[in-house]
């Protein structure tokens, strides 16, 4: 622009048209950087950070993930490591175990019985300790009630971790196939699409300082490749947010 200003080349319109497109770009970063801002002082409130925000941990690395989510078979297979399924896994072998002990009420006891017996016949008084062996046939109780309240427990956490194991399943494919597409097009597009709004800016820069583009012509150029830039940072974004939920689904804490 100063450029074309000492030649002569460039009117007021076109200085004045770069001035307010520089300060709406100015504007955009301070509102970035507020938003950036107050979501690291939300976080930290939640971690327990004390301290100015220049002393906060920080993300490092890429935001894209560089490499697709492992295989899918071998990550659905360690569903079986989540806690929760675990958890109900101890559960139900329980409540089979309790089925079992309630199911065993039926077979008779026996028992044994001892005590001091005192017999008195005419004059003569007999004492003795007797012992007694008996057995109990339970012809009426037989404990069905709790034996089946066990079977219906133990059904009950059959079906739950069916139900979880299944939903969790369908969620994690879903999840493996968004994240193996939204970084393939990712990087699809970092590398081609993205690469070519830059070269077209820097060509529209070029022939705008050769007089030959309008500062419209420009700025479009310059928006084009910034849009594009945001798209791929899009993309990245919603890559890594499927990453995380893989892992939540797993079970394994970043």
């Amino acid at each position: 622009m100063r450029v074309r200003g000492n030649a002569g080349d460039a009117a007021d319109y076109e200085a004045r048209r770069l001035e307010a497109q520089l300060a709406r770009v100015d504007a955009d970063l301070v509102i970035a950087d507020t938003e950036r801002e107050a979501a690291w002082t939300e976080l930290a409130v939640l971690m327990g950070e004390s301290g100015t925000s220049e002393e906060w941990p920080r993300v490092a690395g890429a935001l894209l993930p560089e490499a697709s989510p492992a295989d899918g078979r071998a990550t659905i297979a360690s569903i079986e490591a989540r806690g929760d399924v675990q958890a109900l896994a101890a559960e139900r072998q329980a409540a089979n175990a309790r089925e079992a002990a309630a199911g065993r009420w039926w077979v008779p006891r026996l028992t044994l019985q001892g005590g001091f017996m005192s017999v008195s016949e005419g004059t003569t008084n007999e004492q003795g300790f007797v012992a007694g062996v008996g057995i109990e046939l339970p012809f009426f109780d037989r404990a069905q009630g709790e034996d089946e309240l066990q079977a219906a427990i133990a059904r009950r956490l059959v079906a739950h971790e069916t139900a979880l194991k299944l939903g969790t399943t369908q969620r994690l494919r879903q999840r493996l196939l968004a994240a193996r597409t939204l970084i393939t097009t990712a990087q699809r597009m970092n590398t081609t699409a993205a690469g070519t709004a830059d070269a077209l800016a820097r060509t529209a820069q070029q022939t705008y300082l050769a007089g030959e583009l309008s500062v419209v012509g420009l700025l479009d150029a310059h928006q084009n490749a910034l849009e594009t830039k945001l798209e791929v940072l899009t993309l990245a974004l919603r890559a890594r947010h499927a990453v995380i939920e893989i892992d939540e689904e797993m079970g394994v804490v970043p």
